[in-house]
């Protein structure tokens, strides 16, 4: 890592949470029903495997959401969030930062960069892509945080449209999307974006070489050797 805010984006901190009666280990991603999910396997007393013991496992499933519905969300979080644990600082500075620095926080992190992150603590496991809404097949909760709710005025802000870069790692989330139903190691996935995105996948590459060299080694772009 290079700078503190790498270590709040890419922590060692991965957590998969068991679901015994759905047979489901689970990774939890932010803004992706994980507060519902943990909460279920609280309840059928499951396993909790954090950072090292993730490894021990051979497959791990991971629900996606729609990336734009995930983003306003997120950035509606971390923006309430951060101006209760720092009443002092102004909301048009907090949203300036957020919109020049597409990332600040785990809580809108595209989820591809989530499944770089699982990468990096178990590089052999199989991977089950589930979208947001088969959620409801392995938990009855739905917890929404008491304070999160969504504040238009800072939608439009935002100007999500008119930003390209976050318009490119929709993108990017919208082909892993493509893979929902389908079981893959990370390799595998890595491969779907070369073989149906190249030009994508290279701007991937560029972005992210120096997070996970190892894997891009036997998959860089002939452009990029």
């Amino acid at each position: 890592m290079l700078t503190q805010l790498d270590q709040e984006l890419y922590p060692f901190d991965c957590e998969v949470v068991s679901i015994p009666e759905s047979q489901q280990n689970v990774f939890l991603i932010y803004k992706n029903a994980s507060s519902s999910i943990r909460m279920e396997s609280e309840k059928q007393k499951g396993w909790t495997f954090n950072n090292k013991d993730v490894h021990k496992l051979k497959h791990i499933d991971v629900y996606l959401r729609d990336p734009l519905e995930r983003y306003i969300s997120g950035t509606n979080t971390y923006l309430q969030r951060l101006l209760k644990e720092n009443p002092s600082l102004d909301k048009d500075t907090a949203l300036f930062f957020i919109k020049e620095y597409n990332f600040l926080n785990r809580h809108y992190l595209p989820q591809f960069h989530w499944l770089l992150n699982l990468h990096r603590m178990n590089s052999r496991c199989m991977i089950t892509l589930h979208d947001i809404s088969e959620v409801s097949n392995i938990t009855e909760y739905v917890d929404t945080p008491v304070g999160t709710e969504l504040d238009m005025d800072v939608v439009t802000r935002l100007d999500i449209n008119n930003n390209k870069k976050l318009q490119f790692w929709f993108f990017i989330d919208y082909i892993l999307r493509e893979m929902i139903g389908k079981t893959k190691s990370f390799d595998d996935i890595i491969l779907y974006y070369k073989q149906q995105q190249p030009f994508a996948f290279a701007e991937m590459f560029k972005d992210i070489c120096e997070l996970l060299r190892p894997v891009y080694e036997l998959s860089t772009p002939k452009t990029f050797r």
